[in-house]
């Protein structure tokens, strides 16, 4: 597998370029229009809900809503250490390019613990700066890729690890403090 075709597979995560859609009859419906209402205050609405929907309970107010995005985000960040893994097994170069990335989401991911080990004190401070965190962490290991990127032609493209933690930070700014 070429570098590039393991960096696409890599920013993919689990939706694979579709949307997850409810069915109308599921018993979640009202749940699921309750996401979709806070989800169109993100940058991804239809991605919000089709990652948060999963994870979400019966109580949906906005920290509920945002222990569900944090869920959904870990979810992904673990998705693509793993993905991130089996490319590293490519070869050795593929191993050597790769293992500052696995570390920045190893790094993504504690501080999505931390982040969620915030919400039952409703401590916002520490949820957001562990979400700017991952953030950063994982804008970290693409940008090491943009002259890859850019070499070989590909459109700047966020990964779902990104666009869930910015669905995260989205939500948190609906929160009062």
């Amino acid at each position: 597998m070429s570098f590039s075709s393991a960096f696409a597979d890599i920013l993919k995560g689990t939706l694979r370029g579709h949307t997850i859609t409810m069915p109308d009859h599921d018993p979640k419906a009202s749940h699921h229009r309750s996401v979709k209402d806070i989800c169109s205050h993100t940058d991804y609405p239809e991605v919000c809900v089709s990652t948060i929907t999963p994870f979400v309970g019966n109580d949906l107010d906005l920290m509920n809503v945002l222990e569900a995005a944090i869920k959904a985000c870990s979810f992904q960040a673990n998705f693509t250490i793993s993905v991130v893994a089996k490319h590293m097994k490519a070869s050795p170069e593929m191993a050597a390019a790769l293992e500052d990335c696995k570390e920045q989401y190893t790094s993504a991911l504690e501080n999505l613990h931390r982040a969620m080990e915030a919400i039952p004190s409703r401590d916002l401070g520490t949820v957001t700066v562990m979400l700017s965190a991952v953030l950063a962490d994982v804008s970290a290991c693409e940008s090491g890729f943009e002259e890859q990127k850019t070499a070989l032609s590909m459109p700047h493209s966020e990964g779902m690890v990104s666009i869930t933690a910015s669905i995260c930070l989205s939500i948190a700014s609906l929160i009062p403090y």
